[in-house]
């Protein structure tokens, strides 16, 4: 089998950041840090239900709600921090009854209506619209071409974990929830996001897709991707587990024949993985092609990558390989 090469992106962008601004960042972290754990230590989220419209390619807005499923860690937790970037909060419910809360752009600190114990659940909805934001550096979310997509990382963003500048969330390395999506596109657009295609419902020009992610995930792993898509759907057998594993290879109809070409190997990669580090866990490899020229992002079961790197053609088959490696 052909010897598959995996680089990471990511030590470019470290080595071309100066002394003093990585010394900065790494203090701004551990404050961070120690704020993220405590949280953490404190609350457990289980799953988010993400309702979102994502239509307006005219002012590249987002308008819909989150729900926020948690318990509690310990006894008589009256307040839920959640991280939202620079969106408009327009209310919070919880059974139908609005909540208090205070919002200052980067944390919303939503006040319970009586104290939560261990053992105990509930569900929040936190429903907000606005523009989301893009990362200095590297990452966010992004509307491009015709395409709407996010990219779970800001490498200037402390912490790098951004899946905050979209959704809700408790957005630090610690935290693990599984995901339910319900996007709303039209003219012909349609969403691709983590898991599997639970259905879709057709309303005049309006196509409502939802999927579903059943293994828990960190915030910066979750996803979205928008436009003229339609997909290429393969099936690996694994030689491992003897498991069939859908393949879905995303990406408007023009590209289709280059990334077929240029993916001619991906079954090779998935096997010598499978091969070296054990069964492949997640029920889709995917990939979603957008207009991003710096890079691919690992997002589970929906790695989003750069369709000029899908040239027909094996030069950045290692892209690919490392991309999938993050499985």
């Amino acid at each position: 089998m052909k010897k598959l090469i995996c680089i990471s992106i990511f030590f470019t962008s470290i080595l071309a950041t100066d002394a003093q601004h990585f010394e900065h960042h790494l203090q701004r972290q551990s404050q961070r840090s120690v704020t993220d754990n405590m949280r953490s230590d404190t609350m457990d989220v289980l799953n988010y239900r993400i309702t979102l419209n994502i239509t307006d390619f005219t002012t590249n807005t987002i308008n819909g709600n989150c729900e926020v499923k948690f318990t509690p860690k310990q006894n008589g937790i009256t307040t839920l921090c959640l991280d939202l970037l620079a969106l408009t909060i327009d209310s919070i419910t919880l059974n139908n009854a609005q909540l208090a809360y205070n919002y200052n752009d980067t944390l919303i600190t939503v006040v319970l209506p009586s104290a939560m114990n261990v053992g105990d659940t509930s569900t929040v909805i936190v429903y907000y619209n606005g523009s989301p934001a893009a990362d200095a550096s590297w990452g966010g979310f992004y509307y491009q071409s015709g395409y709407a997509y996010s990219l779970g990382v800001g490498f200037d963003a402390i912490p790098h974990t951004f899946g905050r500048v979209w959704h809700p969330c408790f957005d630090n390395f610690a935290e693990h929830a599984t995901y339910d999506f319900i996007i709303t596109t039209n003219n012909g657009k349609r969403a691709y996001c983590n898991g599997y295609l639970v259905g879709e419902q057709i309303s005049g020009s309006d196509i409502i897709r939802t999927w579903r992610l059943n293994e828990p995930i960190c915030s910066y792993l979750a996803c979205v991707a928008v436009a003229g898509y339609t997909h290429v759907e393969q099936s690996y057998i694994s030689p491992v587990t003897t498991d069939t594993i859908p393949v879905w290879l995303t990406a408007v109809p023009t590209d289709t024949t280059n990334i077929k070409n240029s993916f001619v190997n991906l079954f090779d990669a998935i096997q010598a993985f499978e091969e070296g580090y054990g069964p492949y866990r997640w029920n889709k490899v995917g990939y979603s092609f957008v207009p991003f020229a710096s890079g691919a992002m690992e997002h589970a079961t929906n790695i989003a990558y750069p369709r000029t790197f899908a040239t027909g053609s094996l030069t950045y088959e290692t892209i690919m390989a490392h991309e999938l490696s993050h499985m």
